[in-house]
C-alpha cells in the first residue's frame, strides 16, 4: 500500500469530485446500469453525449448496453462513434466485431478481430471469435488455424476446443472432433454442448450406443442449468435414435 499524506489525500478526492461533477450524467447512468434500469442508463449516456459529444466512455457504456438490449446496429454505431475518438480501442473494436458477427456480417467481423490482434497478438479471444467467423463463411480450414492459436495462449479454453470441433466435423474429420469436443469436456465437465455434438459425430461414425449416452448426459446437463428448449430438442433426438 502507498502512503498518501493527508494533504494529497484530499487532493486527489477533490479531483475525484470535479471528475463525477463534470461528467454527471454519464456517471449516474453507470449507477442505474449496474441496478438494471438500461433505459434510463441510455437516457442519462444521450445527455452526457449532448453535452460532451467526444466523451468516449459514453458511447462505449451505450454500446454494451444497446448489445443487451438486442439492438446490435446501435452497438456498431456506438463502437465507430468509440473508434473515431481512440483509433486504437481494442475492446471497441473487439466489441464491434462481437456485434457484427450477431447481424451475420462475417466479413465485417473478421476485419475487425484482425485490427484486435494487429494491437493486442495476445488476446486469445480474439482468435476464437475471428475462428467462429471464418467457419461460418465457409472457411473451416483458416478457423482451425484461429482456434490453434486461441488455445496456444490459453491451453484451458474450452470454447477453443468446442468451436474446433465444429470445424474439424465440417472438414469430415470425425475422430479429431471428437478429440476437440472430449478435451473440452475435460476442462468443463458440464459442457452439455460438447456432449451433444460429441454424441452426434459418434453418430456419423456409426457407434451408437456411445451417441446415446452422450446424449443423454446433454440432456441431463441441459435440465440441470434450466435450458429447457435445448432439453426438449435432445429428448425428441433421442427418440429418433432410439426408434
Amino acid at each position: 500500500m502507498v502512503y498518501l499524506p493527508s494533504t494529497a489525500k484530499t487532493l486527489i478526492a477533490q479531483i475525484q469530485a470535479v471528475e463525477i461533477y463534470s461528467h454527471f450524467f454519464y456517471y449516474r447512468g453507470m449507477k442505474k446500469a449496474q441496478h438494471g434500469d438500461y433505459r434510463g442508463a441510455i437516457e442519462d449516456w444521450n445527455q452526457e453525449l449532448q453535452l460532451h459529444p467526444d466523451f468516449a466512455p459514453a458511447y462505449f457504456d451505450r454500446g454494451n448496453i444497446r448489445r443487451k438490449l438486442r439492438d446490435p446496429h446501435g452497438a456498431i454505431e456506438d463502437y465507430t462513434e468509440v473508434l473515431q475518438i481512440s483509433p486504437d480501442c481494442v475492446d471497441a473494436f473487439f466489441k464491434r466485431g462481437n456485434a457484427q458477427r450477431e447481424l451475420g456480417e462475417n466479413e465485417g467481423a473478421i476485419e475487425d478481430y484482425t485490427e484486435v490482434l494487429r494491437l493486442n497478438p495476445y488476446f486469445a479471444e480474439a482468435y476464437n471469435n475471428r475462428g467462429n467467423a471464418r467457419r461460418e463463411t465457409g472457411d473451416a480450414q483458416c478457423a482451425i488455424e484461429d482456434y490453434n492459436k486461441a488455445l496456444h495462449l490459453n491451453p484451458y479454453y474450452a470454447k477453443a476446443y468446442y468451436n474446433r470441433g465444429l470445424a474439424h466435423r465440417l472438414l469430415g474429420k470425425s475422430l479429431a472432433a471428437i478429440e476437440d469436443y472430449s478435451q473440452a469436456i475435460r476442462v468443463n465437465p458440464d459442457y452439455a454442448k460438447a456432449y451433444y455434438n460429441r454424441g452426434f459425430t459418434y453418430c456419423d461414425l456409426g457407434v451408437k450406443q456411445k451417441a446415446l449416452t452422450d446424449l443423454q448426459h446433454a440432456a441431463n446437463l441441459f435440465l440441470k442449468h434450466r435450458h429447457m428448449t435445448a432439453y426438449r430438442k435432445i429428448i425428441k433426438d433421442l427418440k429418433n435414435l432410439e426408434g
